[in-house]
């Protein structure tokens, strides 16, 4: 798990009925205290504008176990880890005692997240690095955690020029996301995260 992660849906719901020409777009920081964001000496400017501008949790509740997947996937779902199952950074492979992370969602998440549902009313549903997500027939756009040049939108951002084969090859072996691929710069608010941007921009709802 990076140290940020993305989970898009084209819309908001109003009175039952999408909106189709709005995005709603979820940032989660791994890792990340609340209080942090508090601190004056923290200079995050663009976090701070999105949170202002937009909507924000300063703490939350955690599942058990207070570890990565089972906490995201507890966000999207709306149920603790004991109903969507998903305990571990991955399936615990009991036979071998190991966590494998590259299990399908199919096979860890056991309850409906809110981009199933989204997907279910007709809607575009896009990932950048979310996890238990791997394979999910219900995301339309999706930047893995562990990219391959071949799917669609790293080729997408390798044919624009925005990054290189080598780049998204070594995108999973990195423990932070690298500036060039998804830290917004402050002097420039409005140059967001490329990957988020190559979504967004080319293929609208």
């Amino acid at each position: 798990m990076k140290s940020s992660a993305l989970l898009f849906l084209s819309c908001s719901v109003v009175w039952g009925q999408p909106q189709k020409d709005r995005h709603v777009i979820l940032i989660t920081l791994d890792g990340f205290p609340a209080y942090a964001l508090q601190d004056p000496a923290l200079s995050v400017p663009n976090l701070r504008r999105l949170a202002r501008e937009g909507a924000f949790a300063d703490r939350m509740i955690t599942t058990n176990p207070t570890v990565t997947w089972p906490n995201h996937t507890s966000m999207v779902t709306g149920v603790p880890s004991a109903q969507h199952g998903v305990l571990y950074n991955g399936l615990f492979i009991r036979e071998t005692g190991k966590v494998d992370s590259l299990k399908s969602k199919a096979d860890l998440v056991q309850s409906p997240t809110v981009y199933d549902l989204a997907h279910a009313a007709s809607l575009t549903t896009a990932e950048v690095d979310w996890v238990a997500i791997l394979d999910a027939p219900t995301i339309t756009w999706s930047f893995a955690e562990r990219p391959a040049i071949s799917d669609a939108i790293p080729k997408e951002m390798i044919a624009a020029g925005l990054v290189s084969e080598q780049d998204i090859a070594d995108f999973g072996k990195r423990n932070i996301i690298p500036p060039e691929l998804c830290i917004p710069e402050p002097e420039s608010p409005d140059r967001a995260c490329p990957t988020a941007i190559r979504m967004a921009a080319p293929h609208p709802p």
